[in-house]
């Protein structure tokens, strides 16, 4: 989970004003300087995609906007109710319309998105050292005090299990009970969700620099190291392949046994969570102001012009469409083929990443906490790694082949439904989004 920086617990702020300075140094550099040392650094030339006659559409209408003071991201529950962090450091439930179910008090803040267990149980994170696992109902289960402060969304194995990392360095295993199961020491700060592949294999980046692999049962399977901070949360795709960013602006490729395959220079430094699409593309935003997409091979798709730093995850709709928020405050829609389709703009800082209901309705929170809702869109695209953390429950885990049937299933209704907020405009001559040099291999 990224973007800690705004919302500081006390006892995190020489951390977080370390982490701060780090950053702001990386931000130093300009996008215009940036460009000139991946021109200088290519050994490939990029030839642009002749225009296409792509057609526009009119941005969809925000259906209602709820004041909730929503501080963390939003998970979706089954039966589409809604669950987030308030900054009145209370986890909350709500309907699929906002209106409030129950809310329960944590012991501070937290930005990581809270999971959603299949029975309809909820699993938050807070500032307080604490994860704490509610029933559907909202009563307190357990509540765990680790070694630091969670700001990392926890993972959900597939027998109840949770994998949590914290900034003070350490990976803990929770049974379904919330008993520890076995801790890992993993060097440095974790601000990296932890994720889950289908062999049980869990990843996770770290302030060391570092990917990390465990075995299910907690020891270091091999490591990675990338060339500065790693707070990007990992992808995985349908054959394993691991996908993360760092802050040496590079999106790195790695196979399940921790070789690299590829990695793509950007423009400023890649905080955010990439995504794999259903169609075996890699996704993710950088502060460059650039959305890349990269085919699994390491080859450039296309490049997406925002115009404004991207901290957020993309999510991937039915038909392709890609959508992601930029610092600026705008809400991208981005064609299969890298062309504008629209955009939303609110004019507020948005640094978490849109979240997308099995019905079809659209959430995202602005700064100050507005939840807004947009209905009527296609539901999420059926794919390896969709959305931040795989599916709208964030369970941080691959999907299962009866998991991915189970979605489709859920969200065949909402895809097959007219667009309706979608107005299509006169197609126009669409120049080709902005090139910056092909993947480099090793």
């Amino acid at each position: 989970m990224r973007n800690f920086l705004d919302h500081p617990s006390p006892k995190s702020t020489l951390l977080s004003a370390r982490l701060l300075a780090v950053l702001c140094a990386a931000a130093a550099l300009s996008p215009v300087q940036a460009q000139t040392s991946n021109t200088q650094t290519s050994n490939t030339q990029v030839t642009p995609a002749p225009g296409l006659s792509v057609p526009q559409f009119k941005p969809p209408k925000v259906d209602w906007n709820k004041e909730l003071r929503v501080i963390s991201g939003v998970s979706v529950a089954g039966g589409g109710d809604l669950v987030f962090i308030g900054s009145d450091a209370r986890i909350h439930r709500t309907d699929a319309g906002g209106t409030e179910l129950w809310n329960y008090a944590a012991g501070d803040l937290g930005r990581a998105y809270p999971v959603i267990t299949p029975q309809g149980g909820v699993i938050a994170a807070s500032y307080d050292d604490s994860l704490y696992a509610l029933d559907p109902a909202g009563k307190l289960l357990w509540k765990v005090r680790l070694d630091g402060d969670i700001f990392a969304t926890p993972a959900l194995r597939g027998d109840g299990s949770v994998i949590a990392a914290t900034a003070g360095g350490t990976v803990h295993a929770l049974s379904a009970a919330g008993k520890v199961l076995w801790t890992f020491k993993a060097g440095a700060p974790v601000f990296s969700s932890p994720a889950i592949a289908a062999d049980g294999t869990i990843y996770l980046g770290t302030q060391g620099s570092q990917l990390l692999a465990l075995t299910p049962e907690g020891k270091l399977k091999w490591s990675f190291r990338a060339g500065s901070l790693v707070f990007s949360s990992p992808a995985i795709d349908a054959a394993g392949n691991i996908y993360f960013g760092s802050s040496d602006r590079k999106l790195y490729a790695l196979d399940p046994a921790g070789g690299l395959r590829w990695t793509r220079q950007t423009g400023l430094f890649v905080n955010a969570s990439p995504i794999v699409t259903s169609t075996g593309l890699v996704v993710v935003g950088s502060y460059d102001g650039k959305v890349y997409a990269v085919k699994t091979d390491g080859q450039d798709a296309w490049t997406y012009a925002t115009g404004s730093p991207v901290a957020a995850p993309a999510v991937e709709l039915s038909d392709g469409t890609v959508v992601v928020p930029d610092l600026s405050g705008t809400i991208h829609a981005i064609s299969a083929g890298g062309q504008a389709l629209w955009q939303l703009r609110t004019g507020k800082k948005m640094d978490l990443g849109v979240t997308v209901s099995d019905a079809g309705t659209l959430y995202f929170v602005t700064e100050g906490g507005g939840l807004n809702a947009v209905q009527g869109v296609r539901p999420l695209a059926v794919g390896p790694w969709t959305t931040f953390h795989a599916l709208p429950s964030a369970v941080g885990r691959a999907p299962s082949v009866g998991e991915l049937a189970a979605a489709a299933q859920a969200r065949k209704g909402a895809a097959s439904a007219a667009l309706t907020a979608l107005t299509p405009l006169a197609p126009v001559a669409a120049a080709p989004p902005a090139t910056t040099p092909t993947a480099t291999t090793p």
